[in-house]
């Protein structure tokens, strides 16, 4: 009686157990699911000059991480195990093949002898080992992409002035919170500043954003039609307000074209 108690406790928690994992992954969907859109979004506004992705649950670095650490020991060169079992399977799917002993299950799906795969589900099935591998979480990977000629070129592999390129766009897509830039001309040449990041803050600025921008670059105040442009000067210990007024004001006019 005391066994059968104990199985019927058991089946019941493991339902409990599934149906969270089931509403995880319900939210896992969404979260994507609105990280999709939300790409998508940028993406057009910024006509495909600079491309957002994301790929689901495609970031396996926890759980890699984690599987070598549960094989350490078992003498399994657990290192490129772990990355194999990374990539072929879920967190979820390790978990359920681990507490069913599907020896064969793990050997097909990862491509190792079933000796092997023993050995792994071994190192699986104690009852700290089965908590880790339902607490593992795998993450979206976001990737930007700049489109340089033809060809779409990952954020990786990009230049510091090609990262700048594609980061500050897709800030400036922001249209309603406030944003501070400090000298968002660093690594950009003008043309592409005035085409991208002068637009952009124009546009930021007639959706009702706000943007604060310290720069050296006369182009963003007076192409940006700023509506205040605060001329600072520096007595060698302090610094101070020179002059405030909107970009088109003659005082202004003067220092900006001084400058």
């Amino acid at each position: 009686a005391s066994l059968a108690s104990l199985r019927q406790r058991y089946a019941l928690l493991k339902s409990q157990r599934d149906a969270a994992l089931d509403e995880y992954e319900i939210w896992q969907e969404s979260v994507y699911e609105a990280r999709q859109q939300i790409a998508s979004s940028v993406s057009s506004d910024l006509d495909r000059r600079v491309v957002v992705s994301v790929q689901h649950l495609a970031d396996s670095t926890s759980f890699r991480d984690t599987l070598e650490s549960l094989l350490k020991g078992a003498n399994l060169q657990f290192r490129p195990l772990s990355d194999a079992l990374a990539k072929a399977l879920l967190p979820r799917q390790l978990l359920e093949l681990a507490e069913t002993g599907d020896v064969d299950g793990l050997s097909t799906a990862v491509g190792v002898t079933a000796d092997r795969a023993a050995r792994v589900l071994g190192q699986l099935q104690s009852s700290e080992a089965v908590d880790v591998l339902a607490r593992i979480v795998l993450e979206d990977r976001i990737d930007f992409k700049l489109l340089d000629g033809a060809r779409e070129k990952s954020v990786e592999d990009l230049s510091t002035g090609q990262k700048c390129a594609v980061t500050l766009p897709i800030v400036l897509t922001e249209r309603t919170r406030l944003l501070i830039l400090d000298q968002p001309e660093d690594h950009l040449d003008n043309a592409y500043l005035v085409q991208n990041v002068v637009s952009a803050l124009q546009v930021r600025g007639g959706s009702g954003g706000q943007t604060i921008v310290a720069t050296h670059n006369a182009n963003i105040p007076v192409l940006g039609s700023a509506e205040r442009v605060i001329s600072l000067e520096s007595d060698g210990s302090l610094g101070f307000i020179q002059l405030a007024g909107r970009f088109d004001e003659q005082g202004i006019v003067d220092v900006i074209t001084r400058l």
